[in-house]
């Protein structure tokens, strides 16, 4: 079977594999968005995780080989890439702010409990092996699909730029940076003739963080998702594991037909973008260094963001859910930790290219944590965001 695919080409898919995407577990992720509601400022965003698992899976069995992987451990490889994001919840690493296991470890899970792997062992596939692949980082074959170069994010920086319409991301050269990566000792790492490759993958990293992954009004939308779910779970409109099995448009329907008012009201905003503005935006270099610590620990403790939101609703005369904080956790750029193979060893990339040492400095300014609220109360909330913030 071969599927004709917008970034690829052709995939070949092997009958196992076959068998594996007409699952119900597979399926779903055809109704996972893989930028969640980006398509509310770039429309062409609808490509899902289903596309995407597809995509990792040809660039996995392409650095397989030139890794030198061959038979079952190939096989393998190309089942746990095709597998890997399988344990998404609905609108993907948004949701995971409210669960205690990570999508690799649920994407197990799933393989454990579903058809998945009586179909894995009746095409003579090691389930085990499958599983070691996901989940043990010093295997070769896990670093080839999540390491701090891999076909995980290669894929999705090519095919996020080629849906929203944006050029930064498809000047990622794959078949050179595919081509350079070689096994040092154990550890997957970047042969000095891919650098060129490998400062286009960090620029374009960085330039999609800016103009996409990081835009305003998808950050909006998701602080507004956010307390959604937040809400809804608090409720029990539905339980946590329910996320795991449901997909994007019935999470939203639930919201949208759930008992609670305010639940109700901020999913129809969503729905019609009738969405929330911007009050206060902080860039990280406007931080001092009495507000670094603040920000760092109100990053990580939900409740304590709930709490001044509700301060801040307060001051502002305003409803529950008109003012949120979005406040993302401090980028790390993962790709500038690629270890490169000279001639005198392994070098960290940012050692021996400007470019690299210069994206991963400025890389923390991508940074912003904004205060939103509906346009009534903007001026209210802006006059007491910050002093509330780091009172």
């Amino acid at each position: 079977m071969i599927i004709r695919d917008p970034i690829h080409g052709n995939i070949e898919l092997t009958n196992a594999e076959q068998a594996l995407i007409k699952t119900k577990v597979f399926q779903r992720l055809q109704y996972i968005k893989q930028l969640s509601m980006i398509y509310l400022v770039y429309p062409g965003a609808m490509h899902s995780r289903f596309e995407h698992s597809l995509g990792t899976m040809h660039l996995a069995n392409k650095a397989g080989i030139g890794l030198g992987i061959k038979g079952e451990e190939l096989t393998g490889l190309r089942i746990a890439a095709l597998l890997h994001d399988i344990g998404h919840p609905a609108f993907s690493h948004l949701a995971e702010i409210f669960l205690k296991s990570n999508h690799e470890t649920m994407s197990v899970n799933m393989i454990n409990e579903s058809r998945i792997s009586s179909i894995m062992e009746k095409h003579g596939i090691n389930v085990k092996s499958v599983i070691n692949i996901i989940l043990n980082d010093k295997c070769i074959s896990h670093q080839v699909i999540d390491n701090d170069i891999d076909v995980d994010r290669i894929d999705y920086l090519i095919r996020d730029a080629h849906h929203c319409g944006v050029a930064y991301g498809k000047g990622v050269d794959a078949d050179r940076l595919l081509y350079t990566l070689v096994n040092h000792k154990g550890s997957i790492v970047l042969d000095r003739k891919g650098l060129r490759a490998a400062e286009a993958l960090l620029f374009a990293r960085y330039i999609m963080r800016e103009t996409v992954y990081n835009h305003k009004i998808g950050r909006i939308c998701d602080a507004m998702l956010c307390y959604c779910l937040s809400k809804a779970l608090k409720n029990k409109v539905f339980k946590k594991n329910d996320l795991f099995r449901m997909n994007d448009s019935e999470v939203i329907n639930s919201l949208i037909n759930s008992g609670d008012k305010e639940i109700k009201r901020q999913a129809g905003r969503l729905i019609e973008r009738n969405l929330l503005k911007q009050a206060v935006v902080r860039e990280y270099r406007e931080l001092s260094d009495d507000e670094k610590p603040v920000i760092k620990r109100m990053a990580v403790n939900w409740k304590l963001k709930e709490e001044k939101e509700k301060e801040l609703t307060s001051l502002a005369g305003a409803r529950s859910g008109d003012v949120l904080i979005d406040l993302p956790k401090l980028p790390v750029m993962k790709e500038s930790r690629i270890k490169v193979l000279t001639k005198n060893g392994l070098k960290p990339i940012t050692r021996i290219s400007l470019m690299a040492k210069v994206i991963n400095e400025t890389y923390n300014n991508t940074w912003r944590m904004r205060i939103i609220s509906n346009k009534k109360h903007v001026k209210k909330v802006s006059r007491h965001a910050l002093k509330t913030i780091f009172k």
